[in-house]
């Protein structure tokens, strides 16, 4: 049963450079809204082995590296930081060992077990001695294809974990395929709900999709959101497996389109470097593959 989450701070949450690894606080963020199978939230621990990647602010390795979680905007999600983080150092270990998990533990008082522990790192001998104490650790990989135990990119982390789970697997698995579909396919999900086929979901999105206009040609190939139905398959590792994806209700197609030309007629679609981008309640915003969307900048012009 899994009763609290450990994440290495370096090379797993934050690069060799101090920055942020991509997604990992929105993935954090997930995990925050995981349950344990008994309902409780599940505690979130930090653990730094290494005390002289960071410098911060304070008198003690302790503080420098709150002060240096709270620059990242890492601090929220192991309050209280007195409980959730622990350093090496302050442990009496060198290095990532038995002696460190119970300490990350007794500070944790989450009245649990280390096997009822999963330990996230980047760090490969940090990953072996883990799985030794029978502690399930994922390895952060981000220059590899994630497989197995072993993810690359932070919006896989929480579909990994969320399999582990009995009770509140499916719970968990909604929240963190949510995730997914947003950062990775972005897909706004507005519903989601398992189905009767194992390891399947179904729900509606909101897609981005291009219209077409006979009355303003300017306008062809802008992408607007329209509400579309998603069949999800997820192995056995909790990965996504497949997406499926309806196509658009010809009807919704040519609601979307009356209401983009109707804004245009009436002023109020601007794009990135045109006239009335401050008054205009949407824009046409470009993305580096040159392909435009209509995004709602306010509710009523000003």
């Amino acid at each position: 049963m899994v009763r609290f989450l450990v994440f290495e701070l370096e090379n797993t949450l934050i690069k060799t450079t101090g920055d942020v690894f991509s997604n990992a606080r929105e993935a954090l963020r997930v995990f925050q809204g995981f349950k344990t199978d008994r309902g409780d939230n599940l505690p979130l621990c930090l653990l730094s082995a290494d005390s002289t990647s960071w410098s911060g602010a304070g008198t003690g390795p302790f503080d420098r590296l709150v002060s240096r979680l709270e620059t990242l905007g890492l601090r929220n999600f192991f309050d209280p930081v007195g409980q959730r983080v622990t350093i090496g150092l302050e442990a009496g270990a060198q290095i990532v060992d038995k002696r460190l998990f119970e300490v990350v533990l007794l500070r944790s008082q989450a009245g649990a077990r280390l096997d009822n522990g999963v330990f996230v790192s980047g760090m490969e001998d940090a990953v072996r001695a883990a799985r030794t104490m029978n502690i399930r650790t994922f390895q952060f990989s981000p220059e590899q294809t994630g497989n197995g135990d072993s993810f690359s990119d932070w919006t896989e982390a929480p579909l990994l974990v969320a399999n582990l789970f009995e009770v509140a697997k499916m719970k968990n698995r909604e929240v963190a395929v949510r995730f997914h579909l947003s950062a990775r396919e972005n897909l706004d999900v507005t519903s989601l709900r398992p189905t009767t086929r194992a390891d399947t979901l179904e729900g509606t999105v909101n897609s981005w999709e291009p219209i077409s206009s006979e009355t303003f040609k300017e306008l062809d190939g802008v992408n607007v959101k329209l509400p579309v139905k998603i069949t999800v398959e997820l192995d056995l590792s909790g990965r996504i497996r497949s997406l499926e994806q309806t196509r658009p209700l010809p009807e919704d197609q040519e609601e979307a389109k009356h209401f983009l030309e109707s804004l245009v007629r009436h002023g109020q679609v601007a794009t990135e470097d045109g006239p009335g981008l401050d008054t205009a309640t949407h824009e046409i915003s470009t993305d580096r593959q040159g392909k435009r969307y209509l995004v709602r900048k306010r509710f009523s012009a000003v």
